[in-house]
């Protein structure tokens, strides 16, 4: 909720595997394509009370320190769609 997502992803593993698909399609469902552009960086907000949850005070000197003050990617929708609960997601090779 913190970090306002409009598309949670989840895959297995640690790490930060949303970086390797800068720049490369990912399929989702029959139709939606989305091509990562960029790290997000972040800000104070993520520390902010917001709705339904309160103040944090340590997330962003986290995200800074373990992870240059990004977290995500920002994609462009390159062909659009609905996206169903628990649809396959596939990243195109480079």
């Amino acid at each position: 909720m913190r970090f306002r997502a409009n598309l949670l992803i989840d895959v297995p593993g640690d790490g930060f595997p949303e970086e390797e698909w800068l720049g490369r399609d990912l399929r989702i469902g029959d139709r939606v394509v989305l091509r990562p552009r960029r790290r997000l960086t972040r800000c104070a907000m993520i520390d902010l009370a917001q709705e339904g949850v309160p103040e944090h005070g340590g997330l962003l000197r986290t995200v800074a320190e373990h992870h240059d003050m990004t977290f995500g990617v920002w994609a462009t929708v390159e062909r659009a769609g609905r996206i169903e609960l628990l649809s396959d997601m596939v990243a195109d090779p480079m």
